[in-house]
Parts: C-alpha cells; structure tokens; sequence
C-alpha cells in the first residue's frame, strides 16, 4: 500500500486474518490480561486475537491517515463464518458449519470516510455482493456482467431506505456433495428455510431471529416455495463436488503454487499415500506415500501459454534416496530423481489449546528444481507420479511451484 500511495498508483488491499480461530497462536500481552480476570483459556486466547485483529486494522487505518488517502479509499471490515467453536455470539443459533443464523450471520462494515454518512443497512446481504457494490461505487465506465449471483447495493449506502427488491440468498454447510444436499438454507427479508438432513423448518426472521420457534406447520406453501427454488438452484449449479481449475498463467501472477493440502489423493486417502493430518488443513503436506500406484493431482486451467520452471518443495529420509518419479501436466513429463537426504524433524508451535500442537505442526522444506515444462492454454491436470520408492519411508510434498519464464 505504502509503495502505491508513494507512486501515485491504486491499489487493492486484501487481508484475510486467521484469527480469531485455531490454532491459538498469540502473544501473551494480548491473552494474559483476560485470563488474569478470570476468563476462561481458550476465550482469553480468542478475545486476545480479537484485540490483535483491532491493532492490525488500527495499522492499516494509520496509514491511510497518514497519507491523506482516508477520502480517496473504500475500506470493508468483514468476516467469513461464525465462531469455530461454542462461544459467545450474541445469542444466535448454531456455529461455523450451520446454516442457522450463529453460522452465516456476520458483521460487514463499509467505510469512506468524507463520502459514505453513517447508518445501518438492515437488509439480507451476501458476500457475492461485494464484487457488483464495489464497480458500482467506483463508476466503472464496463460494469460486471448481468448473469453474476450477486447484486449491488450501492443505493442502500446512499440511503438505507432506498427501494430495495426482495430476493432468495442461499446458504451451503458444507463443501461435501451430500450435506449440501441434505443441509442448506434459503433466506428472504422474512423468511429463512433450514434443510437439516432433508428435513425443512421455517423461521420468521422479523420476529424470531434467534430461531427458536420452527413454524413450518403454520405456513407450508412458504416452505414449498423455498424448497422448490434451494432445488432448482441445485440443478444450475456444477455437478456437486466439482472442483474449479487452479488459473495459472495471468500476467499479473506469473507464479502458482500448488499447496500440497489441496491435492486430491488417487486411488483414495490413506491407500498408498495420505496426509500428515487426516483433515489437511493449510500448512499441512503429503505424506505417507509408499506405493507407486497412488499420486496427488491438481486441476489447472492454463490461461497464459508458455514455459514454467518447476520447484518442488521436499523432504526424504536417507533410507528414501534414490526415488524417481515424474511431474505430469497433460502431455508433457519432467521426470526427477531425489539423491540427497532432507528430513528434520517436525517442531510443535506454542499454540494455547489442548492438542492443537500436533495438529499444526511445521518442519523446513528443501526446494528441488526438476526443470522447465511448456504449457498451452486450456484444461490440464499436474500429477506427481512415483516410479522407485526405495525405502519404507518416502517423499513428502509440501507444494509445486511453477514460475513462468517464457
């Protein structure tokens, strides 16, 4: 940001904080005040990465000030999700992975200081929002297209009494193809229908926000209706459990890292090759691999032809050496062979929750080049194929990293 205001330049900020979530990572000074008032560990741990969240954003706001960009910048405040865990959420129902209220519901705050006056919005809004409010408040001569999910609200930030069309959001669970099925939600200024394992209930969000009282019985046509339309939008929707291609290729990103927690794992996880933690959250990498007939894969979608130098990011035991493999994307092979040892041993961070240590363990990485590999424009698929595993104890992956040179 600094080296944009300085060169005159615009720029887009995007800062996706962890906190406050696991693991419970931060410095005494914010955690200790609350918990010397008695307040529980883990809610001292989270309160304290709540206060660390200010000071960051407070940072960020400095030095909008600083600059005189304060008037010349759109800033948003938002979050994902609910709580991941049981804890204070303004007595709504449900949490991170429910459709109730305590889920999805979240704070969004918009700023631009000298052109936004302050007010309420109190209508349903959605993160697909965002992209269409932002052209809009920017006065982009070629707007987004029509046919996107979501819709600009830029006259509620004029005025929130501002006409305003009802509309039906929906809310997913999960990335899982059966419990996106089975659990969703269909949301109107009035009404939320909640799907729980193929069951519908209804809610009257204009008097029952916190969702106690299920009156489904009471207005079954209001059901059917929403019902109807969270199906139809199933229907329009990718065959469920898609996974969208990695873009790899754009001008303005000439690097692509293929984290090694978000490769599939053929024939299956846990059959010749795995994770290092069986949920394989970020930071965490392949492990476990012992047989020649299982790999890891990634979907690409090439958007910029040319030539990618390829580093893989490694550990191998000494009884390992001598594996030999290749890295596949459509019809070209790099092949590689790993004939120096590199494997210490994982470290545990000082994280404040039971257990969370060996959750989120880290180790350093040795970055092998295996070469160059040309790609043209289109659908592909990188695979890492093994062709000797020599000892009990094999290659572990922590990413792919691919850098256009030509």
């Amino acid at each position: 940001m600094a080296e944009q205001i300085e060169e005159d330049k615009p720029f887009f900020c995007y800062l996706p904080y962890n906190a406050p979530h696991t693991p419970g990572l931060v410095p005494d000074e914010y955690w200790k005040p609350y918990y010397d008032k008695w307040v529980g560990r883990w809610e001292s741990v989270i309160y304290g990465m709540v206060k660390s969240i200010d000071d960051r954003i407070a940072r960020v706001l400095s030095l909008l000030e600083r600059s005189g960009q304060q008037e010349n910048t759109i800033v948003i405040f938002m979050t994902d999700n609910g709580p991941n865990t049981w804890r204070y959420n303004a007595g709504l129902r449900g949490r991170k992975g429910h459709v109730y209220e305590g889920g999805i519901r979240v704070p969004c705050f918009i700023r631009w200081k000298g052109v936004l006056e302050p007010h309420l919005v109190d209508r349903p809004l959605a993160h697909i929002d965002i992209l269409p409010t932002l052209a809009d408040l920017c006065g982009f001569e070629n707007p987004v297209p029509e046919n996107i999910d979501g819709k600009s609200f830029v006259g509620l930030l004029w005025d929130p009494k501002s006409g305003w069309l009802d509309r039906k959001l929906i809310s997913f669970s999960h990335r899982d193809a059966k419990r996106i099925r089975e659990d969703g939600a269909v949301h109107t200024e009035r009404w939320t229908a909640v799907q729980q394992k193929g069951a519908w209930q209804l809610y009257d969000m204009q008097k029952d926000l916190r969702q106690f009282h299920d009156v489904a019985d009471r207005f079954p046509e209001t059901v059917r209706e929403l019902s109807n339309h969270f199906e139809t939008t199933l229907s329009t929707m990718p065959e469920l459990g898609t996974l969208a291609p990695v873009p790899i290729g754009h001008k303005a990103s000439p690097q692509l890292v293929l984290k090694g927690h978000e490769a599939i794992l053929s024939p299956k996880k846990g059959q010749g090759i795995d994770f290092n933690y069986p949920a394989a959250f970020t930071g965490h990498w392949i492990s476990d691999w012992n047989d020649t007939d299982a790999y890891p894969s990634w979907s690409l979608n090439v958007v910029g032809e040319g030539v990618y130098e390829v580093m893989v990011w490694c550990c191998l035991p000494e009884d390992g050496l001598g594996v030999k493999g290749y890295l596949e994307i459509g019809e070209q092979r790099l092949p590689f062979s790993v004939d120096e040892a590199f494997d210490p041993d994982p470290f545990h961070q000082p994280f404040m929750l039971d257990n969370e240590s060996n959750k989120y363990e880290s180790k350093p990485w040795k970055r092998l080049p295996i070469g160059e590999i040309g790609l043209k424009k289109g659908d592909s698929v990188a695979r890492i194929r093994l062709t000797k595993i020599p000892g009990n104890q094999s290659l572990e992956v922590k990413e792919i990293e691919l850098k256009r040179t030509l």
